[in-house]
């Protein structure tokens, strides 16, 4: 398929254009945190789940270039390109955070610091410092900042207040939810509740 390859070679050359013109902070926080002993992290897998962070905070800096790169991929120019790749992400089977890969909080304080040493660091549109890297870092994890997870807080407390959910002991060892949303709810042996496995049903 002549086709098929010439797009291929094309695809590589622009890789290849790509290395020569700067990797930026997805390779800077890639390089020190798949070094890590004893994870074994596949470099590509990392830049995947780094890319969608680094392109929020890219964006202030990079003028018309998100826009081109949403027509590039058959996206309206007004498409949020951070969303975009995490929604591809996910439909190819990327993890949702290195958390889910098995990175864990002691590393991030070393990696950020690892990362403004790195060679692609100095490449990015906009310099991060070591603060910056290591909220890139919670980012790449899960973690939301205080202001998005104050926003997420009152949607959820809304919908509970709307739909009336709630989880209500009728004696020590049975539980029930009054809502049929509820999804995931079990008593534990230890007659434990694990509130974080309980989800909602939309």
């Amino acid at each position: 398929d002549l086709e098929a390859r010439a797009h291929m070679m094309s695809a590589a050359a622009m890789g290849a254009t790509a290395f020569q013109k700067g990797l930026g902070a997805v390779h800077a926080l890639s390089h020190p945190l798949g070094a890590v002993k004893g994870l074994r992290l596949h470099h590509g897998t990392l830049n995947a789940v780094f890319l969608p962070a680094v392109l929020r905070f890219n964006k202030s800096v990079v003028g018309d270039k998100y826009p081109r790169v949403a027509q590039a991929m058959g996206l309206p120019e007004n498409t949020d390109i951070a969303d975009a790749i995490s929604k591809l992400n996910a439909k190819i089977g990327i993890p949702a955070s290195l958390r889910e890969m098995g990175v864990t909080d002691d590393v991030l304080d070393g990696i950020a610091v690892a990362a403004t040493k790195d060679h692609a660091h100095p490449t990015n549109p906009r310099t991060p410092t070591v603060a910056e890297y290591r909220k890139l870092l919670d980012e790449a994890m899960g973690v939301l900042d205080p202001e998005k997870r104050q926003e997420k807080m009152v949607a959820v407390q809304k919908l509970l207040q709307q739909d009336a959910v709630i989880i209500q002991p009728y004696w020590r060892s049975i539980f029930t939810a009054a809502n049929k949303k509820v999804k995931g709810f079990q008593i534990q042996p230890a007659e434990e509740m694990h509130v974080n496995k309980i989800w909602l049903d939309a």
